[in-house]
């Protein structure tokens, strides 16, 4: 294997979200393991995550297409890539994961020679989206390998696309362990708060939690919850909250400084439809708070019942309720879960780890060439 193997990160956007915080760890954190590292956005890098690695002096390119014209993206794409080989080309999501096989499809031969490409599925999409799973089959023949970051999601991505089982693997994520750690206690008398996490869309099922919050209102009328987040359904769970006349939500709309606000909190909530990983549940594992999550593909295995948190069935708010007045009204049970979700955060989740695994991936790959 060559040293100084060179690494483009791919991704349709550069909002702060999921995926991009993995990336942005990548290329940030790759350079140690013996990796130049570069990150091509299909759309805008001057959007928040490409500002922040542009300023961390990791070269950061925009095609400035729209990430659903694919064929144009891949043709983009295929012009900026860096001469030098070996060339590992790791997309991240459906977009450019697409884009970063058809560039490779496109090229000449010679051109392909000492390039790899690696995708990363990000969630387990229960979205109508026969067609991705379609383009999936139809383009794995221009990739090395399909990473998943839970095993959920690469079950869920074996079963839809009928690809051979070998050709996914999985990487789960990792957080920045120094960045998430127990909070001070409550002050005696302190309204414990509740916080949830995520994009304001139908996947985080955020309308579950406010109809469960109307239990949890009724019988703690002292607890505060407060859910970070922007998305298309932000004006909807506004109007809900209204209807179901809650008190003491809050919503903060795009929080940067995630690890201040878990630290207020006395639990934390997800209530996911489906998911692939749940990286602000590790976040929060990792900050000792005792969490609740839904049953929804990933988080079972983030989440052991009554052993580092509380699962519950997807869709249903009064159990949802249920878990969250359980952990409310006793604190010995909320800090021995928390405790125990700390101590697995720190066995399982740590940054340098999930580095170490995609470097170990790199260089399978580039020995096997």
């Amino acid at each position: 294997m060559s040293d100084n193997a060179d690494v483009v990160l791919v991704l349709p956007v550069l909002q702060p979200a999921g995926a991009e915080r993995i990336v942005a760890e990548l290329a940030r954190r790759l350079p140690a393991e013996g990796f130049r590292t570069a990150v091509v956005c299909l759309e805008d890098e001057r959007a928040p995550v490409g500002a922040e690695l542009a300023a961390a002096g990791i070269p950061v390119q925009g095609l400035r297409l729209s990430r659903r014209r694919t064929l144009a993206c891949a043709t983009a794409l295929a012009a900026v890539l860096p001469e030098r080989r070996p060339l590992i080309v790791h997309a991240h999501l459906f977009h450019a994961n697409l884009v970063a096989r058809m560039a490779y499809a496109r090229m000449s031969p010679q051109m392909r020679e000492g390039i790899h490409v690696l995708s990363t599925v990000h969630v387990a999409e229960r979205r109508f989206r026969p067609w991705q799973f379609a383009l999936d089959r139809f383009t794995a023949a221009h990739a090395r390998a399909e990473i998943c970051v839970s095993r959920a999601v690469a079950a869920f991505q074996q079963e839809h696309t009928g690809l051979p089982r070998e050709f996914f693997r999985v990487i789960e994520n990792g957080i920045d362990l120094s960045r998430f750690g127990p909070a001070a206690p409550r002050a005696e008398g302190e309204a414990p708060l509740v916080v949830s996490v995520g994009r304001l869309d139908p996947q985080k099922d955020f309308a579950t939690l406010l109809r469960a919050w109307k239990t949890v209102q009724d019988a703690h009328p002292g607890a505060e919850l407060a859910i970070a987040g922007d998305g298309p359904e932000a004006a909807g769970l506004r109007a809900l909250c209204t209807t179901l006349s809650l008190q003491r939500v809050k919503f903060l709309g795009l929080v940067l400084d995630v690890p201040a606000l878990l630290r207020r909190a006395a639990l934390y909530a997800q209530p996911s439809a489906w998911e692939g990983f749940g990286l602000t549940v590790a976040e929060a594992m990792a900050c000792a708070l005792p969490v609740v999550v839904t049953d929804a593909d990933s988080l079972p295995e983030l989440v052991t019942h009554r052993k580092t948190g509380l699962v519950v069935p997807k869709g249903q708010p009064e159990e949802l309720a249920r878990a969250m007045l359980e952990l409310l009204k006793n604190q010995a049970l909320a800090v021995s879960l928390g405790a125990a979700a700390r101590a697995e955060a720190v066995q399982r989740f740590a940054v340098e780890r999930m580095v170490a695994d995609y470097a170990r991936v790199y260089r399978e790959i580039l020995c096997a060439s």
